[in-house]
């Protein structure tokens, strides 16, 4: 899963707080939230 389905930056989901899914703009937001819910 990490860097196989994460176009965005793999080296974000391992420095972040919260897994990066598919977006790499939560985590300057929600850094608990891995989805895209909270941010739109």
């Amino acid at each position: 899963m990490e860097g196989c389905e994460v176009p965005p930056a793999p080296e974000q989901q391992q420095g972040s707080p919260a897994p990066i899914t598919q977006e790499g703009e939560q985590e300057s937001e929600s850094g608990e939230i891995d989805q895209s819910y909270d941010v739109s």
